[in-house]
């Protein structure tokens, strides 16, 4: 039996996926702050570890790469890369003849920076649904590209500097990788560089950059977290216009409600018809749905899944 309250337990160890709380032992699928607890022991892979570490928690670690099957507390354990930033993982679990799929937060596009998504059969799967709502399509890469390009041209034509606004971890990386391809010189606020130089550190260079030094910008471009616009050091930048990447940029009061000039769906995470595709692909005998609309779950049913979201608080039986 699986208890989950605020994390997700299995039956019989003392491993937990995820937990939100501090625990004695649990996996930690990625490095985005929300995720990180000072949990006395970690499992996770070596960058999700270095990000652990950058932001101050401290734990003893099982550090696993990719496709190294370990044994935990009787269960044959292994980590697949989930597509979502550098170092994040699924967990796949075998125990007693049946199988586990824990996804954390995932995508299935190529990133330009991280290992792309793995998919593989299982009998259970517990499924990140962030955007799971038929209106959450995203279009295709090459078109959000596009967009992005078009804003930052308008941007030099108009003498302003382009500000683009992503997670400082994930999203400013694919940020700065595509603004070099563009061809443009690329400036990063200090915190967007502490986490490219880990990037580097494990062989995912995004490409060059120069750290801002809080004066004007004659030219070039600008990848700083979203919570800059709330400082005052930002307006040492001059006169700019600010675009922000995020799925939640389907939803067109977006803009207003982040407080950008512009917003486009350029996200770490799957769409709805990906989501789909995903569960099709993992061909699960049972779908457990977290951290997005418990309506995904009903989506599912209708297409014949027995699936269900994960509800706090609530035993489940699912390993």
């Amino acid at each position: 039996m699986v208890v989950y309250d605020k994390g997700i337990r299995i039956s019989g160890t003392r491993l937990h996926l995820d937990a939100q709380r501090v625990v004695e032992f649990s996996f930690v699928s990625h490095g985005h702050t929300d995720h990180l607890r000072s949990h006395r022991r970690i499992l996770a892979t070596a960058p999700t570890v270095r990000f652990h570490q950058l932001r101050g928690h401290r734990s003893e670690i099982l550090q696993v790469e990719y496709h190294q099957p370990i044994e935990i507390e009787g269960m044959r354990v292994e980590l697949l890369p989930s597509g979502h930033i550098l170092g994040a993982a699924q967990i796949f679990i075998e125990r007693r003849g049946e199988s586990l799929l824990y996804t954390g937060d995932f995508k299935t596009r190529p990133a330009a920076t991280c290992d792309g998504l793995e998919v593989r059969h299982a009998d259970i799967l517990v499924l990140e649904c962030t955007y799971g709502r038929p209106e959450y399509r995203f279009a295709s890469t090459e078109e959000l590209l596009e967009r992005l390009a078009r804003f930052v041209q308008d941007c030099h034509r108009w003498r302003e500097v382009p500000l683009v606004l992503g997670y400082a971890l994930g999203k400013a990386q694919e940020a700065v990788y595509w603004l070099n391809r563009l061809g443009e010189r690329v400036y990063v606020w200090p915190e967007v560089a502490a986490i490219c130089a880990v990037y580097r550190e494990f062989g995912r260079d995004p490409g060059p950059y120069e750290v801002w030094s809080g004066g004007p910008v004659d030219e070039g471009v600008v990848v700083a977290p979203p919570h800059v616009l709330r400082t005052h050091a930002i307006w040492g930048l001059g006169s700019f216009r600010s675009i922000l990447l995020s799925g939640w940029a389907v939803d067109r009061s977006a803009k207003y409600r982040f407080g950008v000039d512009e917003a486009i769906p350029f996200s770490d995470h799957a769409d709805f018809d990906e989501l789909l595709e995903f569960v099709r692909a993992v061909r699960p005998r049972k779908v457990f749905t977290i951290h997005g609309f418990e309506e995904f779950a009903a989506e599912l049913r209708w297409r014949g899944y027995d699936a269900q979201p994960l509800e706090p608080g609530r035993d489940r039986w699912l390993l």
